[in-house]
C-alpha cells in the first residue's frame, strides 16, 4: 500500500513539474498538487526541538513616551541593540534603506557587526508588476550576520512555503 501511495505522489509530482515547465500553468489543481507534495515532503523531516526562549522587543506607546517620538535615531537603535548583546540571535525588522547622519550610520553598523548575530531586513515592492528589493543602507547590510525579507505572502491555503520576488 505504501509503495502505491509513493508511486501516486511521484506520478502527480511529475505531471505537475511537466505542466510547470511546459507552460508555467498555475491552475488551482496544479497549485494544490504542488502544495500537497511540498507539505508531504516536509512532513517526513524531523522537527527540531525548541530549546530557547523567544523574546519580542516591540516599540509601542510606552516606548515612545520614554524614548521619544518615532522614528528614532540610528544612534538610539545602536544603544538598544547593545542591550541585547547576550542574545543568540537578533532579528531587526526595521528597514533603513537611506543613509542618514554618517556617524550614526557607522555606529549602528559597528554595533551590528560586533554583535555578530543580527539579521537585518529588506522589503520587496511591486510597482507596475516589477519587483524591487529595498535593502538596508550598505554599511548596515554588510555588517549583518544574515538577511531576510519582511513581507512574504501566504499561499491561498494560509501556509507560508516560499517567497520568490
Amino acid at each position: 500500500m505504501n509503495r502505491k501511495k509513493g508511486f501516486l505522489i511521484l506520478f502527480i509530482f511529475v505531471i505537475a513539474l511537466l505542466c510547470s515547465v511546459l507552460g508555467k500553468i498555475r491552475s488551482l489543481p496544479i497549485e494544490r498538487m504542488e502544495r500537497i507534495i511540498f507539505d508531504w515532503h516536509y512532513s517526513q523531516k524531523q522537527i527540531p526541538k525548541e530549546t530557547n526562549e523567544v523574546i519580542l522587543v516591540l516599540a509601542g506607546e510606552k516606548s515612545f513616551s520614554e524614548l521619544g517620538a518615532w522614528p528614532w535615531s540610528r544612534q538610539k537603535h545602536a544603544k538598544l541593540l547593545g542591550l541585547l548583546g547576550l542574545s543568540k540571535t537578533v532579528m531587526l525588522d526595521i528597514i533603513m534603506p537611506e543613509k542618514k547622519i554618517s556617524s550614526d550610520d557607522l555606529l549602528l553598523a559597528k554595533v551590528i557587526k560586533t554583535m555578530g548575530n543580527v539579521i537585518v531586513a529588506g522589503h520587496v515592492t511591486n510597482i507596475s508588476d516589477k519587483h524591487t528589493l529595498i535593502l538596508p543602507y550598505p554599511d548596515m547590510y554588510n555588517a549583518a550576520a544574515e538577511f531576510g525579507i519582511t513581507n512574504v505572502n501566504k499561499d491561498i491555503d494560509g501556509i507560508l512555503r516560499s517567497h520568490i520576488p
